[in-house]
């Protein structure tokens, strides 16, 4: 359950956020399973964020710092997360339908089992992530790093993967068919 003080905080905008979480560098906020729908976080500093089953379908997470941040289970549905660092986050069985992840880092982070139909991954860094079980069912990944990264049993059906570096990707039971 998210911590109420940490939901009045973030509600209050970016700047203030930003300002907050300066003078408490040692506090992981909780904000799981909160409702932050549509909610602007452009350039947040998110950090080791706790989202874990929060709802933040169609917020706007452009240029974010979510490094290490817990995203599982989290809806985040026609969400922004252009150029958003999520280095090391936790993605797990997130719903990611139709996301803008242009230009996103994700490197490490973990996507077993998420939910990425038709989201937009042009150009986003996916060196060394995890997404066994995840699928990328329409998914566009022109151009996307996936080096080294885990595609156990993915779905990549009529998913644009070309120009992608697939090097070193573990492909193995992953559904390559239809290609665009």
């Amino acid at each position: 359950m998210a911590n109420s003080h940490h939901v009045a905080a973030i509600k209050q905008g970016v700047i203030a956020w930003n300002q907050w979480r300066k003078i408490h560098p040692d506090i992981e906020p909780d904000l799981s399973g909160a409702d932050l729908i549509r909610i602007q976080l452009h350039g947040a500093d998110l950090s080791q964020v706790n989202f874990a089953r929060a709802d933040l379908t169609e917020a706007d997470l452009n240029s974010a710092d979510c490094r290490n941040a817990n995203f599982s289970a989290i809806c985040l549905v026609n969400a922004n997360l252009s150029c958003a660092n999520l280095s090391d986050a936790n993605l797990s069985r997130a719903d990611l339908t139709e996301a803008d992840l242009n230009g996103a880092s994700l490197r490490t982070a973990d996507l077993t089992r998420a939910t990425l139909v038709k989201a937009d991954l042009r150009g986003a860094n996916l060196a060394g992530a995890k997404l066994c079980y995840a699928d990328l069912c329409q998914a566009n990944l022109l151009g996307t790093l996936l080096l080294g990264a885990n595609l156990l049993n993915a779905d990549l059906t009529r998913t644009n993967y070309r120009r992608a570096n697939l090097r070193e990707a573990n492909l193995e039971q992953a559904v390559l068919t239809d290609q665009p």
